[in-house]
């Protein structure tokens, strides 16, 4: 901004100061807002870019990063379910959605992963679906679970795994043997 003490402008009498503007392509115009004399700044798109991208990954980041007493259902629901798009169906001629990513407990023995739908629809699903380890049955009744910090229609569902972890590289299935459904799970290990 160049000022002009007592400058007028014919299209704007009251006017005593004109604005420069610059431009450069491939470049990014700023203003200081906090120097005394107002200036213009250049800064190179990729630059712009490369800054935002970090900043990005780093709140990412620290937004998974689980809260001091924060129990895997609540991590699940905060950060879990939001970053994971659901599998749909009709089951027991109702829709069921199905997040297909499966959280190990912090103890490992332990997993659970949300469904949304009704009570009735949600209990039926989990007396049902069987888990896939490595394309073999895994032995284990799910049970669900309510948690407060989750959405009123969303279940999750939990499966003891006998007291051990299941490997990182474990190849995870979920089959619903009465609609002939099977989907892949991600095995989230924290």
């Amino acid at each position: 901004l160049i000022n002009f003490t007592g400058f007028l402008l014919p299209w704007s009498p009251a006017s005593n100061s004109l604005t420069l503007r610059a431009q450069k392509e491939g470049w990014t115009r700023s203003e200081s807002a906090y120097l005394a004399n107002t200036r213009i700044i250049m800064a190179n798109n990729d630059s712009i870019r490369a800054r935002r991208s970090a900043e990005l990954r780093l709140r990412k980041s620290h937004f998974q990063q689980r809260l001091t007493d924060e129990s895997d259902g609540d991590y699940y629901c905060r950060v879990v379910l939001p970053q994971t798009r659901p599998i749909t169906m009709t089951y027991e001629k109702e829709t069921l959605s199905v997040t297909p990513a499966l959280l190990q407990s912090r103890e490992g023995n332990q997993a659970i992963f949300a469904v949304r739908g009704s009570v009735k629809t949600a209990t039926t699903f989990s007396d049902e679906v069987l888990l896939k380890v490595n394309r073999q049955n895994f032995r284990g009744n799910f049970n669900l679970m309510t948690v407060r910090s989750c959405p009123a229609d969303i279940a999750l569902m939990s499966v003891r795994l006998s007291n051990r972890q299941l490997p990182a590289d474990s190849e995870l299935e979920l089959l619903v043997p009465s609609i002939r459904a099977m989907f892949s799970m991600e095995m989230l290990v924290l």
